[in-house]
């Protein structure tokens, strides 16, 4: 089957610099229309953001806690995520492009046209999420956790799944064949129906616990 191709995110018009310091003691949690360069929002807790229409470049959003966000139209680059949980948010038509996000939470939340790429992801956590149109480039997930998660046209090409975790997230219909999933750990419910390489045969026999001479 024929993958839809990820809507890019909408910018007709030349964005204007956001010259604020991106900080939560702002009144305003939402900016649009902007290009924002080198920011900071760390530790917070429950913080609300909706970023619409923007550039995000050299930023870093460390350690916070956001619920309900909105992401509407938006690029990041070279930005660091770390350990940052999103819950009950929403991502349409967003790109991550060479970005950090090492021990990221995405709970409750809608993914919608949705492109990592070069993305540093080890232990990743994407738990209860709807992923429609999510595609993982060239990226690392290794020890990611991907739980219970309804998912529609997810793509993964080249990318470092070792001793990554799936469970109740079908990956039917998806491409393994260009990823390392040495030591996944995946049910036979998750793996149903996606396409591997003859050298990752070892790999998915040992989880069906089938050893090969």
């Amino acid at each position: 089957m024929k993958k839809k191709e990820i809507k890019r995110p909408i910018h007709r018009a030349e964005l204007e610099i956001y010259y604020d310091l991106l900080t939560t003691n702002l009144d305003m949690d939402r900016i649009e229309y902007k290009r924002i360069y080198d920011g900071l929002i760390a530790e917070v807790e429950g913080y609300r953001l909706v970023l619409d229409t923007c550039e995000v470049e050299k930023c870093i959003f460390r350690d916070g806690e956001f619920v309900r966000s909105e992401f509407i139209d938006i690029v990041f680059k070279n930005c660091e995520l770390t350990n940052c949980t999103f819950i009950d948010c929403t991502f349409v038509r967003v790109e991550f492009i060479n970005c950090k996000l090492v021990g990221t939470h995405f709970v409750t939340t809608h993914m919608s046209d949705v492109f990592f790429n070069e993305v540093y992801a080890d232990y990743l956590d994407i738990s209860e999420c709807k992923l429609k149109n999510v595609k993982i480039v060239d990226s690392s997930l290794m020890m990611a956790s991907i739980f219970n998660n309804k998912v529609d046209n997810f793509i993964l090409e080249s990318v470092n799944l070792k001793s990554a975790t799936f469970y109740e997230t079908s990956l039917k219909g998806v491409d393994l064949s260009t990823s390392d999933i040495y030591g996944i750990n995946i049910e036979l419910k998750s793996i149903k129906g996606a396409t591997i390489a003859s050298w990752q045969a070892v790999d998915v026999c040992n989880l069906l616990g089938v050893y090969l001479k």
